[in-house]
């Protein structure tokens, strides 16, 4: 039995796009691996020599640089630099507690001036044992340290008349901790920091517990250790 022509026909044209569908797929692929040759040839004889030429050029230089400079001077100017690096971090880590002597000249009440003084830096801590004209200094003075926001606490007690008609009176101060912090960053693989030790220091109170001014005073306990110890700069009032 014959085919009809109408199925020949339609046998012929398929064959015939499956044929063009083929040749553009081995088109493709033969594209892309011309391209991938181009590459790979490229690298291989184009840039790595170029990148070995540089390795071995920049060794050169590094053993003529050897040549100049002696195996000592070297290991002296390594050591240097270890030094200059551990002083930066112990630097940008040591507090700074010179910031609390000038916080203290411009927080001072001026009919007050401070006889004792001395810091705990384990506890923030600055205790004071200051001297005023009247009851109501004092307690201007109180009012001070407890609006100031590099405060974070005020203890007051032991208020007490002196001969001539002055006030002395004992406060402790908790400064911020942010107050205190040293800025700066610290440098990576440097030697570990000591923790400092605290210097002894003992300061007198007054032996009188009457408070005049009304003022509820707290009661902390002594902390005989602190690391910073001085007077302020301010004069006893005339």
């Amino acid at each position: 039995m014959a085919f009809p022509t109408q199925e020949i026909e339609k046998l012929a044209k398929s064959s015939t796009g499956e044929q063009g569908s083929y040749k553009q797929l081995l088109m493709l692929g033969g594209t892309l691996l011309f391209i991938s040759a181009v590459l790979y040839a490229g690298l291989t004889f184009g840039y790595a020599p170029y990148i070995e030429s540089q390795i071995v050029s920049v060794q050169a230089k590094s053993a003529e640089l050897d040549k100049k400079v002696p195996k000592e001077k070297q290991d002296q100017l390594i050591a240097f630099y270890s030094q200059i690096s551990n002083l930066s971090t112990l630097l940008a880590k040591h507090p700074n507690t010179l910031k609390i002597f000038s916080w203290l000249e411009a927080n001072t009440q001026p009919n007050i001036y401070f006889s004792k003084f001395s810091f705990n830096l384990a506890t923030y801590q600055l205790s004071l044992i200051g001297v005023g004209r009247t009851p109501l200094d004092i307690a201007e003075q109180i009012n001070i340290f407890e609006k100031s926001s590099e405060v974070a606490r005020v203890n007051f007690n032991n208020v007490s008349s002196m001969a001539g008609g002055s006030w002395q009176f004992n406060v402790s101060v908790f400064l911020d901790p942010k107050f205190i912090a040293a800025a700066g960053s610290t440098v990576a693989g440097s030697i570990p920091i000591p923790t400092p030790t605290p210097i002894t220091n003992s300061t007198s109170s007054a032996t009188s517990t009457s408070n005049p001014l009304g003022i509820p005073g707290t009661t902390s306990p002594a902390i005989p250790t602190s690391t910073t110890q001085g007077q302020t700069t301010n004069q006893p009032p005339q």
